[in-house]
Parts: C-alpha cells; sequence; structure tokens
C-alpha cells in the first residue's frame, strides 16, 4: 500500500500544477469561481498548491502569511515524488516566466490566508498507514492527525468542533472565550477554552491526554474536568484517571514527531505500536520474545530500523514475505 501523505497526493499536485500554468497564463484565473471551488473542495489543494509553487521557485510570489509551523512527518517515497513531480513540470513553467504570477501575489495572499470553507461546512481531514500530518485552522488552532485517522472540522461563530471519526489527534486551541472548541463524536465531547490536548479513539473507546490548560469531558454517564499532566481512558466499562509521562518535548505527545519511547516495554506491545504505522505484520515465536523487554526511542515509521535492533539485541532470525515479518527466537 502506497503510505504517501494526502497533502501531496500525485493526482491532486497534477491539478495544482494545472491551476498554476493557468494562472501564470491568465492572471485572472486565481479570482475566478471555477480555482475558488477547487481550493475549497479538500484542504489538500492549499497544500498541494503553495508546496508545488515552491518546489518551482516561486516561493517569493506565493507565501502565506500564517503562524510558525511545527514540522510534520513523511515519508521519504512521498518526497522522492515530489522532486518527480517537479522534476516533470518545472521546464515548461519556468519557459513561461512568473512574472504574471508574481503580479498576482497580493492576490493570493488575502485569498489564502482563511484557509477555511464556507461558513457551517466541515471540512474532512484525513491521514493514510504510516502518516502523521499537521494542519493549521482558519481560527488560528491546529491540528495533528495520527497514522489513519480522519476528522471534521467545522468552524462556526458560536463554536469549534472536531469530530473525530477514528484515530488519533492533537490539538492547540487558540483561545476564544466566545468560542468552544471541542473533539468528540456523538455523546462524548472533550473541551478547551484554549490549551493543547490529545483525543484518541477506537471504537466506543476514547482516551484524553491534557498537555496545557484544561479540557472538561462530558458524556451521558461521565464528566470531569482535566488539568495538564493529566488524562483519561474513558470505554463503556467505566473511566480510569491518570498521570501523564514526561515527553520528549513539553506540552506535546511523542508521537506528533513520530517518536516513541520505550521504558522496559513487552516486545509484544511494542510491536504492536509499529504496526499501526505499515501495513507489514510481525509474528513473533518463542515465548522468550513475547516477553522480552525493550527500551529507548525509536521512529515510529521506521520498522526496519526498530526490528533490526531487536535482532541484534536477542539473535533472533528475521524472514520476511511480503507485508507478513516473522521473528523467530535462537
Amino acid at each position: 500500500m502506497d503510505k504517501r501523505s494526502p497533502t501531496l497526493d500525485e493526482v491532486i499536485l497534477e491539478e495544482a500544477a494545472g491551476w498554476l500554468i493557468r494562472i501564470e497564463e491568465a492572471p485572472e484565473t486565481l479570482t475566478s469561481a471555477p480555482f475558488e471551488h477547487w481550493l475549497y473542495a479538500d484542504p489538500r489543494h492549499v497544500n498541494a498548491f503553495t508546496r508545488m509553487a515552491n518546489e518551482w521557485g516561486a516561493a517569493a510570489a506565493l507565501v502565506v502569511e500564517t503562524p510558525t509551523q511545527k514540522p510534520y512527518v513523511r515519508s521519504q517515497s512521498h518526497a522522492g515524488g515530489l522532486r518527480r513531480w517537479a522534476g516533470k513540470l518545472r521546464a515548461p513553467w519556468l519557459a513561461g516566466g512568473l512574472g504574471a504570477l508574481a503580479a498576482a501575489a497580493v492576490a493570493l495572499v488575502f485569498l489564502y490566508v482563511p484557509m477555511s470553507a464556507p461558513a457551517g461546512e466541515a471540512i474532512l481531514y484525513t491521514t493514510d498507514i504510516g502518516e502523521i500530518s499537521r494542519f493549521d485552522l482558519a481560527d488560528g488552532s491546529s491540528l495533528v492527525l495520527d497514522t489513519n485517522s480522519s476528522a471534521r472540522v467545522s468552524l462556526t461563530r458560536t463554536g469549534r468542533e472536531v469530530s473525530l471519526e477514528r484515530g488519533r489527534v492533537f490539538v492547540d486551541v487558540k483561545p476564544d472565550a466566545d468560542r468552544p472548541f471541542s473533539v468528540g463524536e456523538g455523546e462524548v465531547s472533550f473541551t478547551a477554552l484554549g490549551t493543547s490536548y490529545a483525543v484518541e479513539r477506537e471504537s466506543d473507546n476514547w482516551r484524553l491526554e491534557v498537555y496545557e490548560g484544561t479540557v472538561r469531558l462530558k458524556s451521558l454517564r461521565e464528566s470531569g474536568v482535566y488539568g495538564a499532566g493529566t488524562g483519561a481512558s474513558f470505554k463503556p466499562a467505566g473511566l480510569t484517571s491518570f498521570d501523564l509521562p514526561q515527553t520528549l518535548e513539553p506540552g506535546q505527545p511523542n508521537w506528533t514527531s513520530g517518536r516513541v519511547v520505550f521504558d522496559a516495554t513487552m516486545l509484544a506491545d511494542a510491536v504492536q505500536a509499529f504496526e499501526s504505522y505499515s501495513d507489514k505484520h510481525v509474528t513473533l515465536i518463542g515465548g522468550d520474545l513475547q516477553t522480552y523487554e525493550v527500551s529507548g526511542v525509536f521512529r515510529l515509521t521506521d520498522m526496519e530500523a526498530f526490528l533490526q535492533s531487536v535482532v541484534i539485541l536477542t539473535g533472533a532470525r528475521l524472514s520476511e514475505t511480503g507485508d507478513e515479518v516473522e521473528l523467530e527466537a535462537e
């Protein structure tokens, strides 16, 4: 399965390239209804358009003024795809020159700063398996989606709602007392006025981690307020509160930077964490491997490096057939 980020999907990059060429040939295209419709049809279109322009050396004309962004994780194969597209399309673009596009730069900046859908409409944000992506919202907040996650964001004058359909999200909320910010789905919600927190959903099971400020949990059966450094696991069977462990970077979970910390973690549990970021399935053969404890900091999107470390540490034999991987104890 291709794990490249939807934000730079080759089909969307091709569409973005087409719009860039049309704007160069006819600058009025920049404010046309068809272009605006394409822009707002999918949040990935903005990313593809600006990134493609930057690859072609048009950054000076296309810079969009947004708050400072933290880096997000993307695969090496994805970066290679971008270079391939730039290589294919760079020549005709540069042959036409950047004059018309540069002249339209002011209009482009004003068009892109909102980065939002028409009022009342929700925008769907998704990530593929192995992808961790950051998205900036029109209200000044931002969210980071973990691997294989999906969330719909609705921003109105009275509130801001993130409907988490699956997976995990970390939100950095811009304070606005008149527009509460909540993450949840159905009867479950986690609401804050200005804070940073992560919410994970697996079917009817929810997990809250608060990294800054306070968050109010509310459902038909449970409610509570949680402060920075605390969290809660909410399941149909009940609610469990806990304290958060120290993270590699203050104020955010480790997975947002694509890393995981194991501290005497059983190998079976560690492997399960990596499988969430890969199409590969790992089978551990031998009881000693199942209970072997691993410690250290690893890159979540690099299962191969982790397995090679295990081989070195345990002397296990590694074999692979397609997406099936076996680790067998000596």
